[in-house]
């Protein structure tokens, strides 16, 4: 279920899974030539485990963002599978792995985010001075 649309701090999120560097440095120039992020990173509104939007909240983190665009979503609502197997897995099992060991390894997880509008355009400067507000 989706509960709507924020600005975070990037000390607010909780990753879950790895990055791949390679992916990162492309995303950012894409970022960079766009100006603006254009798809939000999608947030546990409870624990603020990122689920979906890694890359992006590392491109953040490159490009020296104070926060990013966040779309806050109750993850009960939502399916989870391992990826490649399509086993299931329960988000309290997420959770209770990233708290234990950290970081999953890249695209290990796959929520299904069908239904859910993550389009946005915030300025990169918007996100390195927020102002505060909601975008």
């Amino acid at each position: 279920m989706q509960l709507g649309p924020a600005i975070m701090d990037l000390g607010e999120l909780r990753p879950h899974e790895a990055t791949t560097p390679k992916r990162v440095r492309k995303s950012a120039h894409m970022h960079v030539r766009w100006g603006a992020m254009r798809s939000r990173v999608v947030v546990d509104a409870i624990d603020h485990l990122v689920l979906d939007g890694h890359h992006r909240l590392a491109v953040a983190r490159r490009l020296g963002l104070r926060c990013v665009p966040v779309l806050l979503v109750d993850p009960s609502s939502l399916r989870v599978e391992r990826r490649g197997t399509h086993e299931p897995i329960s988000h309290a099992e997420v959770v209770a792995y990233v708290l234990t060991h950290g970081v999953m390894p890249a695209r290990s997880t796959k929520y299904d985010l069908s239904g859910l509008d993550v389009a946005c355009e915030v300025a990169l400067d918007r996100l390195r001075h927020p102002a505060g507000g909601s975008p």
